[in-house]
């Protein structure tokens, strides 16, 4: 696979690193991210090493975690060794150790710890294009000068200067002089060539968000004359810069006919809707398709790397209710779509991965087609289908054109006249002439801000040829042909340029300036441009502005805006199904909340100040918690898992991990002591049964022997294996109205139920997705006013999963109950005692989301819990519901110990232990009294501590 940029990470960050990757490469920065990109074949550590030697930009994931990676610290010596520019990312505050510190210590890093992390993507994808840039600009003057004076070797001298001048490979700043702050980068290169050149270099200068080292040698922006008020730019500008815009705005061409002076006015087109979620669809949507036979059905491919969606689904409501189709597809991640009429009906074309798939029954089932016969071209991005319905395009990810006249079946390349460098070969967009499908056009980019303009061909792709007098150096996001005058498009840059002309693209005009319109102000990066063939009307979809249409030509525009509560979005995905009353379906795309919404007159508003329901708080004493962190002292470091004895709150247990065993208090926490008796080995989960004579259970051991106590931990009995299956982590879950039933589930799919006590066990998985990795169950809960009523969380990769699922047999059978949260990875579950038809899941990604309903629907509330002393929680440890007051208390990674009185709606922070910095922990209990007393165990050897509350 061909890439610029090697993502170094280390596996607790796999959730950033994806996310880091599919925002580079959503803004055509190619990069290579293992084991996404390792084939089945292939050795890994070669693989590693094949792709650094490939790249010419490493991002390292820059967090405490690498500094327990040996991957990390190998992969980032090789890249220092072959000369790589190296770009720390850092999401934690946290500066480099030992051997690192050697090679990232006087490099300058980008703070990405504040969110919304799609900011500093954003910045980190544009400061690598420029960075690469510079780079080939460096490389293109020295060829230039070693073809008049040098050899071959002289010029590989000089192209490693070059490259070794723009890498900055000791964090220095080389260059001489004051520049403009607007400038990010400038490059001068000469050589000793007889005698009459010498060698100058003007370094990289970062924007203000790349923070240096000034005492180490780094990089300041006062130290280079940047002022450090300047905003973060975002787009690029270079020295030498033309400062005129050769695309003057002052003569607008309209494709339209203006009404003579008396003639009628115009009935203007006034589209006036609302938003709805779209709650039957997962995150990360790529693509929508509708039916051109039947506009009630519309497909979407959803998936990413990270796991995220789940395959394809379909609408015959034009698009308010969906239902998954992806049944025979072998994975989840479906790039794209297209339908294509034939005689025997509607074939359905879908990339998979580096496959391609085909559906002859609505997507019922589906049968692998070939891919392109090239090999690099197999990873398509889009479709695009001739209006004679006989010809497929496969815009393939960096690899131009790829053509089949047999319905999928055979590809071949057609990039004749096309741009050879494989950095601008990418072609992003093509439209077809609707009245001469032999013409067409291609819009070609490579990184963002960057390519090559429009090229167009008359003979079906077959050779292509400039068509961009004006854009040059535009990278081209999507292209339209006017139905009804086909001489005139439109091309849409990921720059947020509109690029128009009227003369089947000998010229073109800007028409930029008039997007900027004052609520949101100018797009962004243009995504869909759509021309409805009937009226004529022009729709745009770009981030940052959202949708806005044109009656015109583009002379004028009106806003539609953006979903209601998303600020300044970013979209994965846009199509207009037409009709008397056009419904608009777009796919917003952030790290934290990625949906797809429906835009119709149809809908009802939401508001946005909207609040989910909040319960009615119980009777009970409500108070401001405030108290004194203890570290308790009389345990070992290493806590699996606490309890406390439902009848007597004084006596608490301990699970140990390491030396294993179990330990025991009988004064509330204050002291500990060895209560293990006979058992041996790591105690992986521990349970109480409910009852006036509680039997306390525990896990021992990675094979799952189950001990039992009936006398509070003075002796122990074995009983045998627990479950079905064995695992890493366990959770035991007793029946809050049986002492006989218990459940059990690992981190490794196991789910499993005792009806005597632990004797014997049974697997109960009906209604559940099984052979799933994504559908592992994580956490049980149960509705303490009818526990046959229960809750299941699932998920398996990181941030991945299917949400919560119910059942109303005590386990028996299970449905989904995940509207809302489809592809979601659910670590804990709480269900309030005093309204057990309002349920909390927490999420690994830090998402609390709320059930008022019993599950059939659900609200996330995760930007309730981003309070500014901590930030948002990274992973939601623990639920737990005070009895008598209905207080919530939420344990979380990074952010610690939160508190809500109302039901989810305001959040108050107790916080973390003193001197914990970001915090990852293993569980929590809860001394339900007065004022509560807490137990948290930390995960890494980090023991437990003890909060004692006081009532403000």
């Amino acid at each position: 696979m061909a890439h610029d940029v090697f993502i170094s990470y280390a596996s607790e960050d796999k959730t950033i690193a994806d996310a880091v990757c599919a925002g580079l490469e959503k803004e055509g920065v190619r990069c290579w991210i293992a084991p996404r990109d390792i084939l089945p074949s292939d050795n890994y550590d070669d693989a590693i090493v094949t792709a650094i030697t490939s790249a010419r930009v490493m991002v390292v994931i820059f967090s405490s975690n690498i500094f327990q990676s040996q991957f990390v610290k190998s992969e980032v010596e090789r890249a220092f060794s072959k000369g790589l520019i190296i770009a720390p990312f850092r999401i934690e505050n946290v500066n480099p150790t030992g051997g690192l510190e050697l090679y990232l210590g006087r490099r300058h890093w980008l703070d990405a710890m504040n969110p919304p992390l799609e900011a500093h993507i954003h910045t980190l994808a544009v400061t690598i294009c420029s960075m690469l840039q510079v780079q080939n600009d460096a490389l293109k003057i020295v060829n230039t000068i070693a073809a008049v004076h040098g050899t071959d070797a002289a010029r590989q001298t000089h192209e490693q200067q070059a490259v070794e001048s723009v890498s900055g490979s000791e964090g220095h700043y080389p260059g001489k002089g004051k520049l403009p702050s607007k400038v990010i980068y400038g490059l001068g290169i000469g050589a000793a060539v007889s005698g009459l050149l010498c060698v100058g270099v003007l370094g990289i200068v970062f924007a203000k968000n790349w923070v240096g080292k000034p005492d180490q040698g780094g990089l300041s922006p006062t130290s280079v004359g940047m002022s450090t008020s300047t905003p973060p730019l975002t787009t690029m500008e270079y020295l030498p810069a033309s400062q005129e815009d050769p695309l003057s705005p002052e003569v607008v061409p309209t494709a339209y006919e203006v009404p003579t002076p008396g003639s009628p006015a115009k009935e203007p087109f006034l589209m006036t809707g609302n938003w709805l979620k779209l709650e039957d669809l997962p995150r990360t949507i790529n693509a929508f398709i509708s039916d051109p036979t039947d506009p009630m059905v519309v497909y979407a491919a959803t998936g990413d790397s990270s796991g995220a969606g789940a395959g394809i689904y379909r609408s015959e409501d034009r698009g308010i209710t969906w239902h998954v189709v992806s049944s025979g597809l072998p994975v989840e991640t479906v790039n794209t779509l297209a339908l294509l009429q034939q005689e025997s009906g509607t074939i359905i074309l879908a990339s998979v991965g580096y496959e391609m798939y085909a559906s002859s029954d609505g997507a019922a089932s589906w049968t692998k087609v070939s891919s392109p016969s090239d090999q690099s071209m197999r990873s398509t991005e889009r479709f695009v289908i001739s209006a004679d319905q006989k010809t497929i395009y496969a815009l393939a990810n960096f690899q131009g054109v790829a053509r089949s006249d047999n319905g999928g079946q055979s590809w071949i390349p057609f990039n004749n006249g096309l741009p050879e460098g494989d950095n601008d070969i990418r072609v992003a967009a093509l439209a077809l002439d609707p009245s001469n499908p032999l013409v067409m056009y291609a819009g070609l980019g490579s990184f963002a801000g960057q390519g090559q303009g429009v090229f167009k061909s008359i003979d079906g792709g077959e050779t292509w040829t400039p068509s961009n007098k004006g854009m040059l150096d535009y990278g081209i996001s999507a292209i339209a042909v006017d139905p009804h005058q086909p001489q005139t498009l439109y091309a849409g840059c990921d720059s947020g340029d509109l690029l128009k002309s009227i003369d089947g693209g000998q010229t073109w005009t800007n028409l930029k300036d008039r997007l900027k319109l004052s609520e949101y102000g100018e797009p962004r990066q243009i995504h869909t441009i759509q021309i409805d063939p009937s009226s004529g009307i022009i729709y745009l979809l770009g981030d940052n502005s959202g949708m806005l249409i044109s009656e015109n030509g583009g002379d004028r525009w009106k806003l539609l805006g953006n979903p209601p509560g998303v600020d300044q979005p970013l979209f994965s995905a846009g199509i207009v199904i037409y009709d008397e009353k056009p419904v608009i379906l777009v796919a917003t795309y952030a790290v934290i909340d990625t949906r797809g919404w429906r835009y119709s007159e149809d809908a009802v508003a939401i508001s946005p100040t909207a609040q989910p329901p909040s319960m009615t708080t119980a009777p009970g004493k409500m108070i401001s918690l405030s108290g004194t962190w203890q570290a308790v002292g009389d345990l070992p470091r290493s806590i699996n898992d606490l309890v406390v004895d439902p009848n007597n709150p004084q006596i608490l247990y301990a699970g140990l991990g390491g030396s294993g065993g179990v330990y025991k208090s009988v004064d509330g926490g204050l002291t500990w002591k060895d209560s293990s008796s006979s058992l041996s080995g790591e105690v992986t989960a521990l349970a109480i049964s409910p009852g006036s004579e509680p039997r306390l259970f525990a896990l021992v051991g990675y094979g799952n022997d189950l001990y039992v106590s009936d006398d509070q931990a003075n002796s122990w009995t074995l009983i045998g294996k627990a479950g079905l299956m064995s695992g890493f982590k366990n959770w035991l879950y007793p029946s809050p109205d049986d002492s006989q039933v218990l459940y059990h589930v690992t981190d490794t799919g196991g789910l499993a139920r005792s009806d005597n006590g632990g004797q014997s066990w049974v697997s109960i998985y009906e209604g559940l997705p099984q052979e799933d990795m994504t559908a592992l169950v994580q956490s049980l809960a149960f509705d303490p006013s009818n526990p046959q009523v229960m809750y299941a969380g699932t998920g398996g990769f990181v941030g991945s999963g299917q949400g919560v699922f119910k059942s109303l047999d005590g386990g028996d059978t299970w449905t989904p109950s995940n509207r809302g949260m489809l592809d979601y990875r659910i670590t804990t579950l709480a269900v309030d005692p005093n309204q057990p038809q309002v349920v909390f899941a927490g999420s690994d990604r830090g998402d609390l989301f709320k059930s008022s309903d019993g599950g059939q629907t659900w609200t996330n509330l995760k930007d309730r819990l981003i309070l500014q002393q901590y930030g948002e929680p990274r992973e939601i440890r623990s639920i737990q519901i005070d009895p008598t007051t209905s207080m919530i208390f939420l344990l979380g990674d990074n952010s610690g110990l939160l508190y809500s009185q109302d039901g989810g709606d305001k959040w108050r922070m107790v916080g973390n232990p003193p001197g914990t910095n970001q915090p990852r922990f293993n569980t929590m209990v809860i001394r339900f009294e007065d004022n509560p007393i807490f137990f948290m165990a930390l995960m890494d050897e980090g023991g437990v501590w003890m909060l004692v509350t006081e009532s403000d």
